[in-house]
């Protein structure tokens, strides 16, 4: 096998045999072991067909020879000759495991027909029956039973008109219609004279099986193997799994599927005997054929496992010699497990698609290099977005590729799909992306994780339901299907509906423990239901087996919704806080039994900083108290909690926001604004300046509804030196709504956000926001209705850098929109242009919640938040204080004498300014003359303002948190500085830093306690910073990240030190360390972005996000999951061209990955590879 270096490709190794036509892989063993028994059907009698079957036989059930399998399908592809079949004509079967299903397909092979195995209970849908016909074609139908013949013949009368040969398998069946496959074949003329007459040619590329699959909602895909992908997969399959013609298997698995179909075809072609104990799976006929045959090999899950294990027929004998588990992933204890319990001497998980057959075939304790993947395929991880092949230990999605993947789908005219959507070549070969999200580790072991269309979202992370199932598969032997159902805190919470014994039930409590041991509080179940309680029998499921789980999910909501117990658990708590309430609402929340939990019992065991936010919302919701977040992490008992509770006076905690602020009728008064404190000289000044704002868009005073002032960070971002200066432009799909319904809600979500309808004036050299009343004048001039685009390309284009659309600056308004309809979505398109000086991004995607809530309901109740304007108030009276000083001298210290560093500052200069995007228009000296253009270094072939995002895996993260307290954000500044040092040669680094600042600034605890949460701030809190970094002076990469811990400590308890009253400071006595501040933070930001990936949202679907910041290099990371560093750069490509960028962000996720590694704590710096 060969390996592509770190990266997440590898390739099998070479076939043993060459490729040969399936039918001539089949028929060969007749050679060497004709007498020897090829098939078993332990539920047909041992005479069938007896007429075609020379030699008697003893037998107590059907049990034929390689020698008649081969006759019998011989004499079957006589008789379709005879009737008129020919080569290439389709044969449309429903299989069922038998002998008839065996001769037919070994016929289809002979005769050089394509024969579509299809599934009999699929008849039950008439939509995908219809589609199916519609796609096949057949000249040939068989089916099981008339009752089957009978639905076709209502559901595709002329599809079964038009087949000129109809055969029922059961024995004894027919009708006018419908021949007897029996009569069909032993009345049959035995001669070859027609049949060699057609003078068949078996060509590689000729398609000889059609499977089918489907995703949840979706029509079933046909799958068309070839002679060549078919071959190639039997031979791959039978040369990885290293069984041999002493093998004797089960075969439970359906024909109609790709697992049973290869399991069976391949073990047959290395001259294994292969036992079909019943027509579908049955644990008493399984362990019957073990018994009476001797089979020492069978395919299997861990749903059939536990089936056997628990049957009272059960022993276990130790002569079963090799179990595969055909799953996505179980985990090497259970593969042990399952061999002990068996007695078995091997166990092994196989992955594989239809569309592939299997694709590794993998042993505890195997070296991975011998077994992934299996021969002649190749396989690689990718990003799901770009298909960029992905560093080893990083998530991405599952490509396979070789001789074994099908070329295409068949699809019909209604599916309007890309056949070819899926595949694709490049010079190593053939590929299909499975859709799969998957992770190789560096010795080139590879698990599936889920299916990504199945991700559940919780909290902003990815969630794999899969790991969930396994879990309950593996420890409590539970076939389940677990979905994620909506929560208003977490977004998505996970669901398992099981399926079971009568009367079996479901610990709940002793499950959740299970699943937070094994992988942590985010997989901890909501609720486990069973699947009876849904009104189902079964899961529903597709064509090709595969669960519906968007069925599943939306009964699932619908049973939590009509089972939701009376949140008012104990009214008394109105008056007196009890303990025994609160323990009930924390059972009921974690899912424990009330025996679990005691009053001293330390809530963080169980609940993570989500959890904990989501209880601050139910006790709210259910008692009318509250406790914060902060309360609950001070407080982690619920003893602890009660007397927090009962501190507080009833509805004490109930602050209601909309009294933090003064209301008051009409515009704002001398006393309404916090920088005119009732001096109505400065009212008088403040509307003179701002009628000459509002005069541009025709509005006036009345229109004010509130003046709120901007602190320093916000001034910066306001500075326009161009049009698009520190401009965000985001696009989204609103998904099933109108132009009309967009605008709509667009209106109402603006109204409940005040800082989004601002516009600016200046006063007296600070900047403050004029906030204006909602009102179709002012929306008439915020929002701009386009002609309709075809597709999302056409639609995050539109406008795109349009100088006179695409930007939103001082004056205003500050939030600008055009709204347009996208035609191949059929749905509206949103594009907005915000100015970073009235948003940040906490405050940002509250809005987001709150206008994706209204586009799913128009009269939604508006979710409360802190009013900014008494945020920024407040800010501003303290903004000389003494704790603002304290701040302010903290951050003066640290950054004196930082003038003497110019030389680490990084990226190098090649143009004026530092611009993201577009720079057309812009000004030098912010108010001088029109500066000459700046152009992109490499011709614009890449955006700069767009940027590219890569990921990389940090294993130890974990380790090096709970061993010597480092946090992931400053593992990557350490990154990053040692990135920047090397590149100046600088012992020095030097960046500006993001600071989310969600604390109510310079207010002593107390006070700050009894005000809201900041995280419910509804405005920018955002501040910024720079850091600076010694890389050289500590002794080790342990002593690096210590300091930079604690500094971290440090800018937390300063983070709101006013940033314009810093600069001033630091440049007095002329050394300009106060310029090279701003210098810092203009060349490069680096920015954490807590919580993952954004928020999933329910109507609003994100197209395209670009920040147009007045920047060199943003750095924006975060934590998709616990172990996943996903960093996204972007840059201006007047000063970087994008190899040189794509060559930074690949050496800081190196770096960063060095440094994530505990082995390194007490290695320099300098020995970093």
């Amino acid at each position: 096998m060969s390996s592509a270096g770190s990266l997440s490709e590898i390739h099998g190794k070479k076939l043993t045999r060459p490729l040969r036509p399936v039918h001539d892989i089949l028929t060969a063993p007749a050679s060497t072991h004709g007498s020897k028994i090829a098939v078993v059907c332990m539920h047909q009698p041992a005479g069938l067909y007896s007429k075609v079957v020379q030699g008697k036989t003893t037998a107590q059930y059907l049990r034929w020879t390689f020698a008649e399998i081969i006759r019998v399908s011989h004499l079957m592809a006589i008789a379709l000759a005879d009737s008129g079949i020919k080569p290439g004509m389709t044969i449309a079967a429903f299989v069922e495991n038998s002998i008839e299903s065996q001769i037919l397909f070994r016929a289809s092979l002979e005769l050089n027909c394509p024969v579509a195995l299809l599934n009999p209970k699929s008849t039950s849908n008439h939509r995908e029956l219809v589609h199916l016909f519609e796609v096949l074609q057949p000249a040939v139908v068989m089916v099981p039973n008339l009752s089957i013949a009978k639905i076709l013949e209502e559901v595709v009368p002329e599809a079964v008109q038009g087949a000129s040969l109809k055969l029922v398998c059961a024995i004894d069946e027919s009708s006018e219609e419908w021949q007897n496959f029996g009569s069909f074949l032993q009345g049959g003329s035995g001669s070859e004279q027609r049949l060699y007459g057609l003078n068949i040619v078996r060509k590689p590329e000729d398609v000889v099986v059609i499977l089918f699959t489907s995703g949840t909602t979706s029509l079933p895909k046909g799958v068309p193997h070839s002679n060549n992908s078919l071959t190639s997969i039997l031979l791959s399959n039978a040369q990885a799994s290293g069984l041999t013609e002493t093998n004797i298997s089960v075969s439970h698995s359906p024909f109609y599927h790709m697992f049973g179909l290869v399991f069976s075809a391949y073990l047959n072609a290395q001259g294994c005997t292969m036992v079909h104990p019943a027509a579908s799976f049955d644990a008493k006929s399984t362990l019957k054929a073990i018994a009476l045959e001797g089979a020492n090999v069978f395919p299997s899950v861990p749903a059939i496992n536990v089936a056997l294990l628990n049957h009272q027929d059960f022993e276990k004998k130790g002569t079963i010699d090799h179990i595969i588990i055909g799953t996505t992933t179980v985990s090497p204890e259970y593969l042990r497990k399952t061999a002990t319990d068996f007695g078995a001497k091997r166990t092994s998980d196989g992955y594989g698609l239809t569309e592939t057959g299997a694709i590794w075939f993998h042993m505890p304790g195997t070296d991975p290099k011998e077994t992934y993947p299996c021969p002649e395929l190749m396989i690689r991880v990718c990003d799901p977005e770009t298909d960029e092949v992905l560093r080893r230990g990083v998530p991405g999605e599952l490509h396979c590729g070789g001789t074994g993947v099908v070329s295409h789908y068949i699809l019909s005219v209604q599916q309007g799909e890309d056949p070819n959507r899926a595949f694709y070549d490049d010079k190593m070969g053939h590929w299909m992306r499975t859709g799969d999200q998957a992770v190789m580790a560096e010795n080139g072991e590879v698990r599936v994780i889920g299916r990504y269309k199945d991700l559940i979202k919780r909290g902003g992370e990815n969630l794999s339901p899969r790991l969930i199932e396994i879990v309950l598969a593996e420890d409590f032997g539970v076939m389940a299907e677990v979905v994620g159902v909506p929560d208003e805190v977490a977004g998505e919470v996970p669901v398992a509906i099981v399926k079971g014994k009568a009367g079996q039930t479901h610990d709940l409590s002793l499950v959740r423990g299970k699943l937070i041991e094994k992988l942590g509080n985010l997989f901890a179940l909501e609720d486990i239901i069973p699947v009876e309680s849904l009104g189902l029998e079964d899961f529903p499921r597709t064509f090709s087996g595969k669960t519906k789980k968007n069925i599943l999910r939306e009964k699932a909501i619908e049973f939590l919704q009509a089972n939701s117990p009376n949140d008012k658990i104990n009214d008394d708590i109105i008056n007196q806080v009890k303990v025994e309430t609160l323990t009930a609402l924390w059972c009921k929340h974690l899912g424990m039994s009330r025996g679990n939990l005691h009053p001293q019992t330390n809530i963080h065991e169980f609940a993570d900083s989500l959890t904990l936010t989501r209880f601050s919302g139910i006790l709210r919701r259910t008692t009318g108290h509250s406790l914060s977040l902060q309360d609950l992490l001070d407080n982690p008992t619920i003893e602890e909690q009660v007397r927090v509770l009962s501190s507080r006076k009833i509805g004490q905690e109930n602050i209601l926001y909309s009294k933090m602020v003064a209301k008051h009728v009409g515009p704002p008064t001398s006393d309404d604004m916090v920088h005119a404190i009732g001096d109505e000289s400065v009212l008088k000044q403040t509307k003179a300046l701002s009628q000459e704002v509002l005069s541009l868009l025709g509005l006036s005073w009345n229109d004010v509804e509130d003046v709120v002032p901007m602190h320093g960070t916000l001034q910066r971002f306001l500075e326009k030196r161009r049009p698009q200066s520190n401009n965000h432009r985001h696009t989204w799909l609103c998904r099933g709504k109108t132009t009309k319904q967009l605008e709509e809600a667009l209106k109402e979500a603006l109204t409940r956000h005040s800082i989004l309808r601002a516009m600016v004036i200046n006063f007296q050299k600070t900047p403050m926001h004029l906030i204006i009343r909602p009102s179709q004048k002012f929306f008439a001039q915020s929002f701009t209705h386009m002609p309709p685009v075809k597709n999302t390309e056409e639609l995050w284009k539109q406008c795109y850098n349009n100088k006179a659309i695409d930007w939103a600056a001082d004056p205003g308004p500050l939030f600008k929109a055009t709204i347009t309809y996208v035609e191949e979505e059929d749905c509206a398109g949103l594009v907005y242009m915000i100015q970073h000086s009235n948003f940040d991004a906490i405050s940002f995607e509250m809005f987001l919640e709150d206008l994706d809530t209204l586009l799913v309901d128009a009269k939604a109740s508006p979710t409360p938040r802190a009013p900014y304007k008494a945020w920024a108030d407040s800010y501003y009276n303290l903004r000389h204080s003494e704790a603002a000083q304290r701040s302010l001298k903290w951050h003066a210290n640290r950054l004196q004498g930082v003038a003497k560093y110019r030389n680490a500052l990084f990226p190098e200069q090649r143009a004026p300014e530092w611009f993201k995007g577009q720079s057309e228009g812009w000004v030098i000296s912010l108010k001088g003359p029109l500066g000459s253009p700046r152009k992109a270094l490499d011709g614009g072939a890449r955006d700069g303002a767009i940027g590219m995002a890569r990921r990389v895996a940090l294993h130890d993260t974990q380790a090096l948190k709970l061993k010597h307290g480092i946090d992931v954000p400053q593992i990557v500044k350490a990154g990053l500085a040692i990135m920047n040092s090397r590149r100046t040669k600088a012992s020095i680094a030097l960046f500006g830093q993001y600071q989310a600042s969600r604390t109510w600034a310079f207010l002593p605890d107390w006070q700050a306690k009894a005000l809201p949460d900041g995280m419910s701030v509804d405005g920018p809190t955002v501040q910024t910073t720079a850091v600076i970094v010694d890389v050289e002076s500590p002794d080790t990469l342990g002593a690096l990240l210590t300091k930079l811990q604690e500094e971290q400590k440090g800018l937390n308890t300063h983070t709101h030190a006013p940033y314009d009253q810093l600069i001033e400071r630091l440049n007095e006595g002329g050394n300009k360390d106060g310029e090279v501040i701003a210098e810092i933070i203009r060349r490069q930001i680096f920015n954490w972005l807590p919580g993952g990936l954004p928020t999933e949202h329910k109507s609003l679907q994100q197209v395209q996000i670009v920040s147009r910041a007045d920047v060199g290099l943003l750095w924006n990371c975060t934590m998709p999951d616990e172990e996943t560093l996903q960093v996204h750069l972007s840059w201006d490509d007047a000063q970087l061209s994008g190899p040189e960028a794509d060559g930074f962000l690949e050496e800081l996720l190196h770096i960063t990955e060095q440094v994530s590694k505990l082995d390194n704590w007490e290695n320099s710096t300098g020995n970093l590879a």
